[in-house]
C-alpha cells in the first residue's frame, strides 16, 4: 500500500499525484527492510491489519 520509488515514481512521472500511506508502525531501531533479515514485528503486524481495515472501509463508505 506504500507508494515508494518502485511503484509511486511511475505515477508522478506521468503527472499524477501520489501519496504513500503506511500501515506499520513501528520503533526505528526494529526496522529491517530490505536486508536478509527483514520482518515486521508480530503487534505491528496486526496494527496494520486495523490500519488499512479502517482506511478501506472509511474510504468505501462503510
Amino acid at each position: 500500500m506504500e507508494s515508494g520509488g518502485t511503484d509511486g515514481m511511475h505515477f508522478r512521472n506521468a503527472g499524477i499525484p501520489t501519496w504513500a500511506v503506511s500501515g506499520v508502525f513501528q520503533d526505528p531501531d526494529e526496522m529491517f527492510a530490505h536486508g536478509l533479515n527483514e520482518r515486521v514485528p508480530i503487534a505491528s503486524f496486526y496494527g496494520a491489519l486495523e490500519h488499512w481495515s479502517i482506511i478501506l472501509r472509511e474510504l468505501a463508505g462503510n
